[in-house]
């Protein structure tokens, strides 16, 4: 459960990313991301003047992360923040408890910001529960989490997402930037409410139980093409092939 005080609304995920961006780094500072990564944090840094710093993860473990040696190595005097999309959008990974406490320990130890995109958090297929950051570290002033109702309740042209965190600076910068396009669509956000009140656990099980049967035709016709090389997908709705 998180608190009002807590929320940012904003215009889909997309803004949420773009404020983010533009509160914690200053042009020219980095953000290391996960690669293959969804193809829109690239148009967010070129907007915001941050560069993304690529980490590559392997089809042949999942695209799950790599050795934390193999991420420090990416960390420069410029680095102000780490970016990880879970469950992932492009790969379908769903990262383990282990792997966020690896991130949020970089973090605390370089002293720099852990953003997770939690968009597709209700689409996971034969794993455990998605791990919200929000359950491992509920009040750390380090971690912001970006989420929206597109993906949830199909409502993407509905553009409305949020920022949450409990860190009283990121949230003040965040409404200052916010208040130069004055409010996200109040019809939406009515409509969101609606929706967030009305649709419940066993609704969003339907939609999950549907992507589900759909990754499993999409795998089974791969996997009767010679020389394709893919993984199942652990949660979202994307594969790799």
């Amino acid at each position: 459960n998180v608190c009002y005080e807590s929320l940012l609304i904003t215009q889909g995920a997309s803004e949420a990313l773009i404020f983010i961006f533009m509160t914690c780094c200053d042009p020219g500072d980095e953000i290391v991301i996960f690669d293959p990564t969804y193809a829109n944090y690239i148009g967010f840094g070129a907007i915001s003047g941050v560069n993304l710093v690529p980490v590559p993860c392997e089809l042949t473990s999942g695209f799950h992360l790599p050795s934390r040696e193999e991420i420090e190595m990416r960390f420069s005097n410029r680095t102000r923040a780490i970016l990880l999309c879970n469950p992932n959008n492009p790969t379908g990974t769903v990262y383990s408890k282990k792997e966020l406490r690896l991130l949020l320990d970089l973090c605390e130890e370089n002293n720099i910001f852990l953003v997770l995109d939690e968009t597709y958090r209700e689409m996971v297929y034969g794993v455990a529960e998605v791990n919200s950051i929000l359950n491992l570290a509920p009040d750390n002033p380090r971690v912001i989490v970006i989420d929206s109702l597109s993906k949830r309740f199909s409502l993407c042209g509905a553009r409305i997402g949020c920022i949450i965190t409990c860190n009283d600076d990121v949230k003040r910068a965040c409404f200052n930037i916010a208040q130069a396009r004055l409010s996200a669509a109040s019809i939406e956000q009515h409509a969101a409410a609606f929706m967030l009140r009305t649709c419940g656990k066993e609704q969003l099980e339907v939609t999950r139980k549907l992507y589900h049967s759909r990754r499993d035709v999409l795998i089974e016709g791969l996997q009767r093409i010679e020389g394709i090389e893919t993984v199942v997908p652990e949660g979202a709705f994307y594969v790799i092939v």
